[in-house]
């Protein structure tokens, strides 16, 4: 079935494609997986592409002979599949186990490589899972420009991971990397906090990707006992959780009558304006009344705002 899904790839490029990969770089990496780290030296081409790339395998990590120096990658040129491998880029090449000495490593859009530049966290917690070692969870904490869209680094954030029995806690660093080591197995909560910044709630109370086997039907399914917003920690996988934060700021001033007197006890309601282009699915009202001199004070997220 993986050479007739392959063949059609490869030849019919009318074809759109379309997968469910719900693995992480982490839950990818199996007995049926290569892993290495490895520079590109032949681009496979701009637009839907125009063939393999050739690669240099600088690190071997994960079912990859030491003996392997050089190797073509099919990037499913020509495809709507493409994965563009850029010459002068290293990236970390997650692919399935080829079938024979003279079959080439595939990989496409679907796929788990990632450009290494700016990932390296994720690198260092498949090394370590690759060791035998404790699992990583390991992210990212970024700034909030749309509900689903991220720009620049919070750094400093706190991320916590609670669960029932345990609690670990790490620092982002000027990248936004956090990193947790050596978490004992169980379902946890990730939360982020920081001054001057509010969670998006939206991106981080998101589903895992987490299957797990219907016994009945045996198909595998979400997995509807794990809360949103939280990851499992097994003994033998680590875990990639990237997080957002909106950047908080505040809005005052005095609320008059005509007469120019102070109104106290007004409503207010803070409406960020919708921006689809930059993911936002709905919008937040938050009421504050006038205090005592009718001042205003509302803390919110920076963006345009009206008033009523």
């Amino acid at each position: 079935m993986r050479f007739l899904i392959s063949a059609l790839l490869t030849t019919l490029p009318v074809f759109g494609c379309s997968c469910l990969n719900t693995a992480s770089p982490c839950t990818a990496m199996g007995e049926g997986t290569v892993v290495f780290v490895a520079r590109v030296v032949v681009d496979s081409g701009d637009g839907w592409g125009k063939g393999p790339a050739r690669v240099v395998v600088e690190e071997p990590i994960w079912n990859v002979s030491k003996d392997l120096r050089e190797a073509e990658i099919n990037t499913a040129a020509g495809t709507s599949c493409y994965y563009h491998l850029e010459a002068g880029e290293r990236y970390v090449i997650i692919a399935v186990k080829p079938q024979s000495r003279d079959a080439l490593i595939a990989i496409g859009s679907c796929s788990n490589t990632f450009r290494l530049r700016g990932n390296e966290h994720i690198l260092e917690a498949l090394r370590t899972q690759a060791k035998g070692g404790p699992p990583l969870l390991v992210g990212t904490v970024r700034r909030s420009t749309g509900a689903y869209s991220q720009e620049g680094a919070v750094a400093g954030a706190l991320v916590t991971a609670r669960s029932a029995t345990a609690r670990y806690q790490a620092v982002a660093n000027a990248a936004g990397v956090y990193t947790i080591p050596a978490m004992v197995a169980d379902l946890y909560q990730i939360e982020v906090s920081r001054a001057g910044f509010v969670p998006n709630q939206e991106y981080n109370q998101r589903w895992s990707g987490r299957m797990v086997l219907n016994e009945a039907t045996r198909v595998f399914e979400p997995d509807q006992t794990e809360p949103r917003g939280s990851i499992t920690m097994s003994g033998k996988y680590c875990a990639v959780w990237d997080l957002s934060m909106w950047p908080r700021s505040r809005i005052s001033g005095a609320a008059m009558n005509r007469a120019g007197k102070p109104l106290e006890g007004s409503l207010f309601r803070h409406l960020p304006s919708i921006q689809k282009a930059a993911g936002n699915r709905g919008r937040c009202v938050q009421p504050k009344r006038t205090r005592w001199g009718g001042t205003l004070l509302n803390p919110c997220r920076l963006g345009t705002t009206s008033w009523q």
